[in-house]
């Protein structure tokens, strides 16, 4: 009776076949197939097999000493099964997504439910008829990003100010062709709470890209202009001029260092994140030093040139040299050409302006034309600091003489050519002796 009672090889088989035609309306046949083989397996049944060498398992093994898990936990529960067989990550369905609400007519709603549901939202599509309850259903939802196809008439814009005051955490885009062009909408938009208006789908994708990192970072930091959590040092750094850039820059404590700040957004800009590591550029840059020069092309009425013969043998150049603090471009000139040249002059106009960026300053150059006021005046031939003395000098002569550099002879082969000389009011010269 022992023998007779256990199940044999065929029976066990037959089992099998008659689940799996019981339960085919339920899975499909592939799917099927590998749970009911790994069940089999799990639980010590062997499928018949004509080879009779083969030993059937033992009916009772021995039992483990550690408790026998479900079957789902050991393959990662069902949903991982069938995850895995159907193509997608394990407990993708269960993973809380960053959401979106868009708002806007059906063919709006189909493209851009697909462009935000590549970068990972769950997206909830509204008629504008339904506009009227999206402050509602944003709150509700505790949306992230509100996409708002915005229609033509004014009225419209009221909406985005009723999301604003619900949910001041979410992103609210505005697409519109005709705002994201012109000046007057756009100032009307964002002043109604709108974080971006905008007309280009590239544009929409790399701002929702950033939106949902955002809403998944799990950092410790709070934004303390909206009040946004779960932030990381680096995801508050991005979020705050990504939401906040149309706002006023208010004056409250940090939560990345805790200290006070009176601007917060050039404070967390410039001292955290990507800047306040140094792998990225900001405005925390030590300030530059500028060195500023005057120099002077001065034609006589006979049409020669004043030209400085320099101190240390170095040959001769253009009246003129650094400008002093606070003294403007065009008194610097005046006063330079007295103490090297000996002649007081009349500045006429201008010929170029230099700016020239080297490591650790910059060198700011400008360059006058003038005239002496007093022709008859005779140049300086006292040797001191400033110069060995100065001289007026033909253009065919300057060819001859040793110059310090080829700036004399270019400047005053150009003016005796009838160059273009540019008027004085092209600068807006200020200095304490200036005398503006």
């Amino acid at each position: 009776s022992h023998q007779a009672s256990k199940t044999s090889p065929n029976d066990k088989c037959q089992s099998g076949r008659t689940l799996l035609f019981r339960t085919t309306s339920f899975f499909r046949r592939d799917l099927l197939f590998v749970v009911l083989l790994l069940s089999l397996k799990s639980e010590s049944f062997s499928f018949c097999t004509p080879n009779k060498n083969l030993r059937p398992r033992d009916p009772s093994p021995p039992q483990s000493s550690q408790p026998r898990r479900p079957m789902a936990k050991r393959l990662g529960g069902s949903t991982g099964i069938l995850a895995n067989i159907m193509g997608r990550k394990p407990d993708e369905g269960t993973v809380d997504r960053p959401r979106a609400i868009v708002c806007g007519q059906d063919i709006f709603q189909a493209k851009m439910a697909a462009l935000l549901g590549n970068a990972g939202y769950s997206v909830k599509a509204l008629a504008l008829e339904q506009v009227r309850n999206v402050s509602q259903e944003v709150a509700r939802d505790s949306c992230h990003l509100f996409l708002y196809d915005l229609p033509t008439d004014r009225a419209a814009v009221e909406v985005i100010a009723h999301v604003k005051k619900a949910s001041p955490t979410t992103f609210i885009a505005v697409w519109s062709p005709k705002a994201a062009e012109s000046g007057l909408a756009r100032v009307l938009v964002h002043d109604k709470g709108a974080n971006m208006v905008t007309q280009c789908p590239h544009a929409l994708a790399h701002v929702a890209t950033s939106v949902a990192r955002h809403a998944c970072s799990g950092g410790q930091l709070e934004c303390a202009a909206c009040g946004m959590k779960g932030l990381t040092e680096d995801h508050l750094w991005e979020h705050y001029p990504l939401f906040h850039v149309n706002d006023k820059n208010i004056e409250a404590k940090c939560n990345v260092c805790g200290k006070h700040q009176h601007v917060l957004a050039t404070h967390l800009h410039n001292r955290h994140g990507p800047v306040g590591r140094g792998e990225a550029h900001g405005d925390n840059h030590k300030p530059v030093e500028l060195h500023s020069f005057a120099l002077v092309v001065c034609q006589h009425p006979d049409g020669r040139f004043l030209l400085v013969q320099e101190f240390c043998n170095q040959g001769f150049w253009l009246p003129g040299g650094a400008v002093d603090p606070g003294e403007s471009l065009s008194v610097a000139a005046v006063r330079e050409t007295r103490e090297e040249a000996g002649v007081d002059v009349e500045l006429t106009g201008v010929l170029k302006v230099e700016h020239s960026a080297h490591n650790g300053y910059v060198r700011l150059r400008t360059i006058f034309t003038a005239r002496p006021l007093d022709p008859t005046q005779k140049p300086k031939s006292v040797p001191d600091y400033e110069s060995v003395g100065a001289a007026y000098v033909s253009v065919e002569d300057i060819q001859r003489l040793r110059l310090r550099g080829d700036e004399p002879l270019v400047w005053c082969n150009y003016l005796a050519r009838g160059g273009q000389v540019f008027p004085l009011s092209l600068l807006e010269d200020r200095g304490r002796r200036s005398g503006r």
